[in-house]
């Protein structure tokens, strides 16, 4: 009797890994755009930022974020969505799958549940130029550790894959 996986199985190891590099891609490049904004800022040394400036970095994540914020959840959410079905998958080594999992999951709720209300917060413009000040200045450090933390799971991702496909030839 030959162990064959199931066909869920099987979907899964086909699908989940280029799903997951492809919404780590696009998030990543979300990252690169956002902190084309945020670097706005980030040579400010005075403990308030500059309106002119403040209100540049509004006006970039009104755009980004007031059309675009249905479908960046979306991608967040199959990002997620992909690491946790990721675990699964058994022809992947495993401190490969938990490596990828424990370096960007936190990172993931953190933008969900503190950087997106955060900047949502920003863009109201309702606070003191104080406060919008560590409001960018908050955004730019996460957005920073997210472009990193996505970066190496691109990494980790591109070398899953090439070990899978090196796996399928094998066979």
């Amino acid at each position: 009797m030959q162990n064959h996986p199931g066909p869920a199985k099987s979907v899964i190891r086909s699908i989940v890994p280029p799903l997951l590099l492809s919404s780590a891609s696009f998030i990543f490049c979300m990252h690169w755009f956002l902190l084309m904004a945020d670097s706005l800022a980030s040579g400010i040394t005075t403990n308030v930022i500059p309106a002119p400036i403040l209100s540049s970095i509004i006006a970039y994540y009104t755009v980004v974020f007031g059309s675009m914020t249905w479908m960046i959840k979306i991608v967040i959410l199959t990002m997620l969505l992909s690491m946790t079905l990721q675990l699964t998958i058994k022809e992947i080594s495993g401190y490969l799958r938990y490596l990828i999992f424990v370096t960007n999951a936190p990172l993931v709720f953190y933008g969900v549940f503190y950087i997106i209300p955060l900047a949502d917060r920003f863009i109201t413009n309702a606070a003191t130029p104080e406060i919008q000040s560590q409001f960018a200045r908050t955004i730019h450090a996460a957005h920073i550790a997210s472009a990193y933390g996505t970066a190496f799971m691109i990494f980790l991702q591109l070398i899953i894959i090439i070990r899978l496909q090196r796996q399928a030839a094998a066979k």
